[in-house]
Order: structure tokens, then C-alpha cells, then sequence
């Protein structure tokens, strides 16, 4: 009976896990997309974030 919960856990901990590789996945496409689509990464602060083209740049 003491073996369910480690078990239990051990299957959370691997749902979490992939979860996490899937958001990182899908992340990192939606990046490379964007980018592909000329998408600039912009500095404000100590942030980065992806800035979409103005029509200038489009030209």
C-alpha cells in the first residue's frame, strides 16, 4: 500500500514533464514562425519580446 503514492507521483511528475516539452515545443514554433515572418526580438527593460514588422519594413 505504501508504493501507490510514490507510483502516483512518479506519474505526475512524467505528465508535468511533457507538458512542459509540449508548451516548449509549441513555443519555440510560434518563435520561428514569427521570425520567418519578420518578427524582430526588441529589447525593453530587461524584457524581450517579438515586435511585429511596420509597413516600412515590410517594403
Amino acid at each position: 500500500m505504501e508504493q501507490l503514492p510514490e507510483k502516483l507521483m512518479n506519474f505526475q511528475h512524467r505528465a508535468l514533464k511533457q507538458h512542459a516539452e509540449d508548451v516548449l515545443y509549441k513555443a519555440k514554433r510560434l518563435e520561428n514562425h514569427q521570425l520567418s515572418i519578420g518578427y524582430k526580438w526588441v529589447r525593453t527593460g530587461n524584457t524581450y519580446t517579438l515586435k511585429k514588422p511596420t509597413s516600412n519594413e515590410l517594403r
